[in-house]
């Protein structure tokens, strides 16, 4: 088995803009399956899988870990009206993990369960739609090949007040892993105690939607440098 892990940091914005146009998208969870999680009054773990529509794979596993919680309060994930709701209580901080590896009924990874889905036909990135986070966030992907390559890459964002998209280039990871046979796919959110951080989906949009995303941050660019003009 080969790893690699990629580090990448978002440095003032750069990787954040406005919820792109509706484009043609691959879905890897468009969160209308709904799911619930809570851990409360300790520390401790809970998971729990669904199976649903707009979920690639057929099945959503989550994982919910607090791991320190001051006041004895709680933490949870609410998956409700196609948004993902990872919120933590005063003196909690906690992480939560999505995975997407074909129906397994499990937390544990089946690196091979998605069937060597092809990424690389449908788009160049994947995007996630940011609805908000109080305190900033980070966002960990791990994608396994057919293979049993695996790469991690780390984005870490500020606060955001209102809708923004966050990509992973494809170009991100290394030419080890084989993009165009994915068997799974997993993403952890994580950030300060008592933060609240809600996403409204993850998907892998064609290469015209990710030009959109680099046409708005040109956009805004150009828009400031008029202002100081």
């Amino acid at each position: 088995m080969i790893m690699t892990k990629v580090l990448s940091t978002l440095f003032g914005g750069a990787a954040l803009v406005a919820a792109s146009s509706a484009s043609a998208v691959l879905i890897v969870d468009d969160f209308t399956t709904e799911q619930f999680l809570e851990v409360s009054g300790s520390t401790g773990s809970v998971s729990s899988q669904v199976e649903g529509a707009g979920i690639l794979g057929g099945e959503r596993d989550v994982y919910l870990g607090v791991i320190d919680n001051e006041h004895g309060l709680s933490a949870d994930v609410n998956v409700v009206g196609g948004n993902y709701h990872h919120s933590t209580d005063t003196g909690v901080t906690a992480f939560s993990t999505i995975q997407w590896d074909g129906i397994d009924g499990s937390d544990s990874i089946d690196a091979m369960g998605l069937s060597g889905v092809d990424l690389l036909s449908a788009g160049s990135a994947f995007v996630i739609d940011v609805l908000s986070t109080d305190l900033g966030a980070t966002f960990e992907l791990t994608v396994w090949d057919m293979d049993g390559t695996f790469e991690t890459v780390f984005k870490s964002v500020g606060q955001v007040l209102s809708p923004q998209s966050v990509a992973f280039n494809f170009n991100s990871f290394s030419s080890a892993l084989d993009l165009s046979s994915v068997g799974a796919m997993e993403l952890t959110l994580s950030g300060a105690a008592a933060v609240d951080l809600s996403i409204r989906s993850v998907t892998v949009p064609e290469p015209a939607g990710i030009a959109l995303v680099g046409l708005g941050l040109l956009g805004l660019g150009l828009r400031r440098k008029s202002k100081k003009a």
